[in-house]
């Protein structure tokens, strides 16, 4: 399930708790939970940067894959998947990483969760 709060919320409420408002008050003025508050606070990074690692591509080559899927939607030129995925390897190889992308990459790439 999606939480009904965004990553600017955090920070809008993490501004507070640092001006001197109470993790309680500020979490409730923005509709983020206290755990996630306290957890920031303590240190832990939000998943995706946590998983930025162990990426393949970086979130600056993911964009411009991105752009580049869109102004061919644009353009009337839908990619197909396969086209896609022959794209980021073609960045990929220019990185000298010829290894291939994992059978499940299409999806977490659609899915938002590779970028």
């Amino acid at each position: 399930m999606k939480p009904l709060y965004t990553e600017d919320d955090v920070q809008r409420a993490l501004k507070e708790v640092v001006e001197g408002k109470s993790i309680r008050k500020a979490g409730l003025d923005w509709g983020v939970p206290r755990s996630t508050l306290q957890e920031r606070i303590y240190g832990r990074v939000i998943l995706r940067e946590a998983k930025e690692p162990f990426q393949r591509l970086s979130p600056v080559q993911e964009q411009r894959l991105t752009d580049w899927v869109l102004t061919q939607e644009t353009l009337g030129r839908s990619p197909t998947h396969a086209q896609i995925r022959a794209f980021a390897g073609r960045i990929l190889v220019a990185r000298k990483d010829a290894t291939p992308l994992g059978k499940r990459w299409m999806a977490g790439f659609i899915n938002g969760s590779y970028s």
